[in-house]
């Protein structure tokens, strides 16, 4: 219950940052290694297979959407951390050894859903001062949301 309460923190703190100032702090991502840390001495779980493809999920991913920056933009040199920040992809990186093989690709393509539908429903309603998608803080506010649905046994994962 403490981790849980930890990583909702964390997760609240990481969605606030990236909606304010479209960048979350370094801290944040080790305050959330920390709890992962203390969690996995605590209750030792094997990573193995899981994370293997929880990474290479990510890994997929990553190279689609690499794929598709250069047939957009018509160019086999693409500056792939101008599209994607570099706490997005240490955010992704993270999920990716918090959550088992089972769970991860659904709070990964929920949160991507999630992500672009509020994005477009909030954009539409106000004019927001910076274009850039908050992906880490959507895939936050993802997670919480997720968290609570499931320690109030509304969900399993």
């Amino acid at each position: 219950m403490l981790k849980t309460i930890g990583l909702i923190l964390v997760f609240a703190i990481v969605a606030f940052q990236d909606w304010k100032e479209r960048q979350i702090s370094v801290w944040v991502l080790v305050l959330w290694g920390l709890i992962l840390g203390v969690s996995f001495v605590m209750e030792p779980v094997t990573f193995g297979i899981g994370l293997i493809q929880n990474l290479g999920l990510l890994v997929i991913q990553f190279a689609l959407l690499y794929i598709y920056l250069m047939v957009r933009n018509r160019t086999i040199k693409v500056s792939f951390l101008k599209m994607i920040g570099l706490g997005d992809l240490l955010f992704l990186g993270l999920m990716a050894f918090s959550f088992n093989a089972q769970s991860f690709p659904f709070l990964l393509v929920g949160g991507l859903v999630f992500t672009l539908v509020s994005f477009l429903l909030i954009s539409k309603m106000v004019k927001l001062s910076d274009p850039k998608v908050p992906l880490a803080g959507n895939m936050a506010i993802w997670l919480i949301i997720t968290t609570v649905a499931n320690q109030m046994h509304w969900i399993e994962w």
